[in-house]
């Protein structure tokens, strides 16, 4: 993937001119932000683009650009979250991807309700039934597929719609969550009036959206010291838009 890395920036610009010109709401995450705040651009050793958008955002690009939007309606496509592709129909054959993310203003007696078993059971068997093109199991997910196998035709999958439904609450949100499949770590809760604030930073040769408080961000993933680059001895290289392989930096 590291070889693709000059294109995957360029998607990349494409994407971000593209939600400037139609006025939707997006801010960098994860490494990509780290990235963005610390260098200026893509880490050396990531191979991939994080992006957070709101619910309208979502809805607005998979209508709009049926094309590039990869979700759950695509067959054999196992996740929750949604990618931006080049091309949805050749997925399987890119490493080109962009991660997307949604926010969803939420309690946490609705959290809680996403992250029950039942759910954690659902989306585990859907990562790895027959139909999915998921092939990146971990051992810990081999034996899984073991245990649930009796099961795997009788659970109902879990569907990004079901999941906003769950998560969703317009009139008194105590916090916004990014989300993620339900057996994930539950990260960025931040105050429903603050996450939308927002400004520009440089990523590589053009302007990013970054979060306003992205120091607390940063320091709440990464620690206090995330300014001083700490490259990890093993991480991921994607094969495609869903498989990774280790890879020894």
């Amino acid at each position: 993937m590291l070889n693709n890395k000059k294109e995957l920036i360029h998607f990349f610009k494409e994407f971000v001119d593209l939600l400037d010109q139609e006025n939707l709401w997006y801010v960098v995450e994860a490494g990509t932000l780290l990235g963005t705040i610390r260098e200026g651009k893509m880490i050396e050793w990531d191979d991939d683009i994080d992006v957070l958008v709101s619910i309208e955002t979502y809805k607005f690009l998979k209508q709009k650009y049926p094309k590039n939007f990869l979700d759950m309606d695509i067959k054999g496509y196992p996740f929750i979250i949604a990618k931006w592709v080049p091309d949805v129909n050749n997925y399987l054959n890119s490493p080109i991807a962009i991660d997307l993310f949604p926010i969803i203003p939420t309690t946490q007696e609705r959290i809680n309700k996403y992250t029950k078993f039942s759910n954690v059971f659902r989306f585990a068997n859907q990562m790895m039934n027959k139909g999915s093109k998921y092939k990146s199991f971990s051992w810990q997910l081999r034996l899984l597929k073991i245990v649930l196998w009796p099961w795997q035709w009788t659970t109902k999958k879990i569907t990004f719609n079901e999941v906003v439904q769950i998560l969703e609450e317009k009139d008194y949100p105590e916090m916004t969550l990014m989300v993620d499949n339900p057996n994930s770590k539950i990260e960025n809760q931040k105050s429903p009036l603050t996450i939308w604030n927002r400004e520009k930073k440089i990523f590589e040769y053009y302007e990013v959206f970054v979060p306003k408080d992205y120091h607390q961000i940063l320091t709440k993933r990464y620690g206090s010291n995330y300014m001083i680059p700490n490259k990890s001895v093993n991480s991921f290289e994607h094969i495609n838009a869903i498989s990774t392989k280790i890879r020894k930096n």
